[in-house]
């Protein structure tokens, strides 16, 4: 009990049991720094969890980059083609109607 009353003197009201009182800070003072290891403990592991995460999807999306990327280059040629395939060639004699061209695969 961090206060106690004495009974020979009740004006003077409650009077510190100063030995009592420091032990009591003392293991209050225990309890709040386990607390504070514990928290942050526990703050350390979240961390390296969310740099793992952050790391895993980070990796995933340059993959999907790289993955895109090259699916673009593949069909840039095969646009072209398809361009070429579908537009008339041009005849070099003017008022004639362009002849389309029909291209094997």
């Amino acid at each position: 009990m961090l206060w106690r009353t004495e009974e020979t003197d009740l004006a003077d009201g409650l009077e510190l049991d100063s030995d009592l009182a420091l032990g009591d800070l003392a293991s209050m003072i225990e309890v709040v720094q386990s607390d504070m290891e514990e928290l942050l403990i526990e703050r350390d592991h979240y961390q390296q969890e969310l740099e793992q995460t952050v790391a895993e999807r980070t990796r995933e999306l340059q993959q999907a980059k790289e993955e895109a990327e090259v699916a673009q280059s593949e069909a840039k040629p095969i646009a072209n083609r398809s361009r070429a395939i579908t537009s008339p060639i041009r005849v070099s004699q003017p008022g004639q109607e362009p002849i389309p061209v029909a291209y094997e695969s």
